[in-house]
């Protein structure tokens, strides 16, 4: 049996279709930060069956493309998008990345090194990226979900020890498969016939649950043309529709402050049992932003007229009515004399 998602294709283009692949971290990934990101980075160069140059250029030639995305939780999520008639080829492709990759040692030193340098240098110089870290390191401390997505070389990881995380992480039963817009008979026999995708189990065990911390406040001086003051909320299990909820309310029309919102996320860690609820105000002077943002949620808010956008775009279901901030922890990140501390919101 397999965890398996078919989602309706809303895209005008009904031709197109996506398929994951998700790799959870459901044991953690050490106290070595960064071990995801790096192996993330080796996805879809060479494996057993082919290059990752001939990869590319075939995939190209039909039409497709894949992705490889490190999360927080040290979890990497493969995707491909393709035309709907090529699904045989891209899943196998999937499932050669996760079973077959050669890891060699001169594509560590000359391709994946690089690369992941590069994407540390991008999150380095943005203020939104440096205060959604800064809020994960005080709701989740030294646990994995309070380390930084992108390698930071304070640790050194080596060639073997990608190679060691990939063999345990890189295992059907942390595996979760999503396909959207494809035809299911043709998906299910190709899973059939498949050892890695057939292994796919239909949930997967739960860890215990993380940790988290409220109340907590940081600041942190930057350099850069904008500042971010931003909040945080850890979210237990059952109340992840409620916040799923409050993040479409709060980017709408129907929360007074939502001019001052630059971003809302609310992100699940199902298997750790925990979510984050985050809202940030980017910008030369964001200062009032926030005060007015967190001013209107402590006031309390009915958010029940986001529920049945909730329902149909992010497919949960909600009954939720009101909602009020209480503890919250707060970063400001820039020019920090500029901005409020949490005792002033």
């Amino acid at each position: 049996m397999f965890s398996q998602s078919i989602k309706r294709s809303y895209s005008a283009a009904t031709n197109v279709s996506t398929v994951s692949l998700k790799l959870v971290n459901t044991s953690g990934t050490g106290k070595k930060q960064g071990l995801a990101h790096l192996l993330s980075r080796y996805n879809f160069l060479d494996t057993a069956e082919k290059s990752g140059l001939r990869l590319v250029r075939e995939s190209e030639v039909i039409g497709g493309s894949f992705k490889s995305t490190p999360l927080r939780d040290g979890s990497i999520e493969l995707k491909a998008t393709f035309l709907k008639e090529n699904l045989p080829y891209f899943l196998e492709a999937l499932n050669n990345t996760v079973s077959k990759s050669a890891f060699k040692k001169y594509q560590f030193d000359e391709e994946v090194i690089p690369a992941v340098l590069n994407d540390f240098a991008k999150s380095s110089s943005c203020s939104q990226l440096k205060a959604k870290d800064l809020l994960y390191q005080l709701t989740f401390k030294n646990s994995v979900l309070g380390q930084p997505v992108a390698y930071d070389q304070v640790d050194s990881i080596s060639h073997e020890e990608i190679k060691e995380f990939a063999s345990k992480l890189y295992s059907a039963s942390n595996a979760i498969l999503t396909a959207e817009n494809v035809e299911e008979a043709a998906l299910k026999q190709f899973i059939a016939e498949n050892d890695f995708l057939k292994a796919i189990p239909q949930k997967i065990n739960s860890s215990t649950t993380t940790k988290s911390y409220v109340g907590e406040s940081a600041a942190l001086r930057f350099a850069s043309e904008s500042s971010t003051a931003a909040i945080a909320v850890p979210v237990a299990e059952k109340d992840f529709a409620t916040y799923e909820t409050l993040k479409n309310f709060v980017t709408s029309p129907l929360f007074k402050a939502s001019s001052n919102v630059s971003k809302a996320e609310f992100e699940t860690y199902a298997d750790k049992k925990v979510g984050v609820f985050s809202i940030y105000a980017t910008g030369p002077a964001p200062a009032n932003a926030i005060k007015s943002i967190v001013e209107a949620l402590k006031k309390g808010v009915n958010i029940s007229g986001a529920n049945k956008f909730t329902e149909s775009f992010s497919g949960v279901k909600s009954n939720a009515t009101t909602y009020k901030l209480d503890k919250f922890n707060y970063v400001a990140v820039g020019k920090t004399t500029e901005l409020p501390t949490i005792n002033e919101l």
